[in-house]
């Protein structure tokens, strides 16, 4: 059973590695791969109560898939910010 903090250290982890991968993944220009990124990163931060940089990536994998006329996509990510909104739109003031 790992404690709060080594979940923590983990995500944190998980998440330097995917900022990693986002950055290569931008040079080679995938666009699906990352917006995939993209998201994965933002439920970390959220996992995390990182609600504000969540967004940030929800916004940002939005945004990659309305250039790539993906609706699915995009309603997914809509989805997701309007569910932290919801859920820690409280938090948010505080940030």
């Amino acid at each position: 059973i790992q404690t709060t903090e080594e979940c923590e250290a983990l995500l944190h982890e998980e998440i330097h590695t995917l900022e990693r991968s986002l950055i290569s993944t931008q040079k080679s220009g995938d666009l699906p791969e990352e917006a995939r990124i993209c998201n994965n990163i933002a439920k970390k931060l959220e996992l995390l109560g990182e609600w504000k940089r969540a967004l940030e990536f929800h916004h940002y994998d939005r945004q990659i898939c309305r250039t790539l006329d993906d609706v699915d996509g995009e309603l997914l990510a809509i989805s997701n910010m309007i569910t932290i909104f919801k859920e820690y739109h409280p938090f948010l003031s505080l940030l």
